[in-house]
């Protein structure tokens, strides 16, 4: 059997041609693989040209986001301050409520008629409806008296809270303008314009009863 190569003939002309090609290519092969270079390297800019304007697109997102998270958040700041300022009126109201419907003015009346003579008051507190007495007396006695006294009035809801009494250096007091005068004497009632001998500090704490309460209680 005889093998006959068919394409003998060709394959010398493909060679020649290619090495043609190459001949003719090859002084210009620096300058195509320059232009490549810079082909490559520009395809890549334009990449990274395309992924800086895509992540320039996602700061600016984040800053108007972070924008309205802020103004939200002064919006909400805002509105808890006017929450406060309205609570702290409406406590403010309340208060003033309260202290109409204690009838604190009633209760300074019974107050002066039922302080004896060795004891004089300093200050006098009412927040909402607890009345807080401070002042002085030459007497443990007394003081105790006057809680007791304070205790029966229709004026407070429950017993008076006698406390915080500590023994104290004599002082000299003057009268308030204007007292009423106790029958007989001349001299204000619950003051004092000289005390001698110990004297003794005091606090009374009372809760003070709705003014309707007292108009009932006071009813025969």
């Amino acid at each position: 059997m005889i093998d006959i190569d068919l394409l003998a003939p060709i394959r010398p002309r493909r060679a020649t041609a290619w090495a043609r090609a190459w001949a003719c290519v090859r002084p210009y092969s620096p300058w195509l693989i320059t232009l490549a270079t810079i082909a490559a390297l520009l395809g890549v800019q334009i990449g990274l040209g395309r992924a800086e304007r895509r992540l320039d697109a996602a700061l600016a997102r984040a800053r108007v986001t972070a924008s309205h998270v802020e103004r939200s958040a002064q919006r909400v700041q805002s509105l808890e301050e006017q929450e406060a300022r309205l609570r702290s009126t409406e406590l403010a109201v309340q208060s003033v409520r309260s202290r109409r419907r204690t009838g604190v003015a009633p209760v300074l009346a019974v107050l002066s008629g039922a302080l004896p003579e060795d004891v004089w008051l300093e200050r006098l507190d009412v927040r909402r409806a607890e009345m807080t007495i401070q002042g002085r007396g030459q007497s443990l006695s007394s003081l105790v008296t006057l809680a007791n006294q304070l205790s029966a009035l229709p004026v407070f809801d429950g017993p008076t809270d006698l406390s915080e009494v500590r023994h104290a250096r004599p002082v000299s007091v003057s009268a308030p303008p204007g007292p009423v005068p106790e029958p007989n004497s001349g001299r204000a009632r619950g003051t004092t314009t000289s005390v001698d001998g110990s004297a003794f500090t005091f606090t009374l704490r009372g809760r003070l009863r709705p003014a309707e309460t007292q108009k009932r209680s006071t009813r025969p």
